[in-house]
């Protein structure tokens, strides 16, 4: 289940996605073409993982991957809570 047709898991088929650029969670669902559900499922596991992180503005939500070696400023960019 967590295997797509290229071989690559979903998490690392996200990660891949956002190196494009920070998405918000409709438009990455409409790219990947998975449930709703399974893409919010993999993008809370990369943001556990720390591979991913929540951007908030202007009461928006999209999420970018994190860049290594970057230092923590803050939490207010990266927190991710409910709707």
């Amino acid at each position: 289940m967590d295997q797509i047709r290229t071989g690559m898991t979903r998490q690392e088929a996200l990660e891949k996605l956002l190196q494009h650029g920070p998405e918000d969670l409709n438009e990455l669902t409409r790219i990947t073409g998975w449930p709703e559900h399974e893409t919010q499922m993999v993008v809370l596991q990369l943001i556990a993982g720390g591979k991913v992180r929540c951007l908030r503005s202007s009461g928006r939500e999209r999420y970018a991957l994190r860049v290594e070696g970057a230092t923590r400023r803050g939490t207010a960019g990266d927190q991710h809570g409910k709707r």
